[in-house]
């Protein structure tokens, strides 16, 4: 289970950056999401949530932006169910859809 050991490995590293996992995801100081990418009626990229709208200079880009939130929710997710080992199966293919999910918006591939 190579993505299992992988998430291992980003846990640990976060826990000892922050002392907890839990203490350094209470530091984001980022702009909430969600965040929605979309273009503009005059084709300008852009990204808007949490009370902002920013033009971006490519469509992609706007993309992976907007996915931010939620790509930084399912890597924590998958990091804090790898601490300690008790997460169970459910819990561990609920995480890798999330982060499915996440992915697939950071491509584009779906709305939100």
């Amino acid at each position: 289970m190579a993505s299992r050991a992988m998430t291992r490995n980003l846990a640990a590293m976060l826990i000892q950056n922050g002392g907890c996992l839990e203490r350094a995801m209470a530091k984001a100081a980022w702009t909430p999401g969600p965040w929605r990418a979309g273009v503009d009626v005059n084709d300008q990229p852009f990204v808007k949530g949490g009370g902002i709208y920013e033009e971006i200079n490519r469509e992609e880009d706007a993309h992976l932006i907007a996915a931010a939130p939620d790509l930084y929710d399912a890597l924590a997710e998958m990091a804090r169910l790898s601490v300690g080992g008790a997460a169970t199966d459910e819990q561990l293919n609920t995480a890798e859809a999330n982060a499915r999910t996440a992915l697939a918006k950071a491509r584009g591939e779906t709305h939100g």
